[in-house]
């Protein structure tokens, strides 16, 4: 199987919090899911998730968070109520 061209972004993006992948791997990493479990549970195929990865991640503060969050879903395409429950899940570096 030939590597997705986004590859080596995708791995970046997981590294950086500024990322969603950043998020999607800790939640993955935490509930020991796989690229095609984490596609299931945020209902898009496991196809779009470098899509997803390499959006920038909303900070919860923000006053349109959930208006960023749907713009996201929308544009990968992928189940908003389930991106938003992942993305609040996971930690920001200024919430502690």
């Amino acid at each position: 199987m030939t590597e997705h061209p986004l590859k080596p972004m995708v791995d970046r993006a997981r590294t950086e919090p500024f990322f969603v992948g950043w998020a999607v791997d800790l939640y993955q990493r935490v509930y020991e899911l796989s690229d095609p479990q984490i596609a299931s549970e945020l209902g898009c195929y496991e196809h779009h998730l470098p899509q997803l990865m390499l959006c920038r991640r909303p900070h919860r503060s923000e006053s349109l968070f959930d208006d960023h969050v749907r713009a996201i879903a929308e544009y990968v395409p992928c189940n908003h109520e389930s991106l938003w429950a992942l993305l609040d899940e996971c930690p920001h570096e200024d919430d502690e």
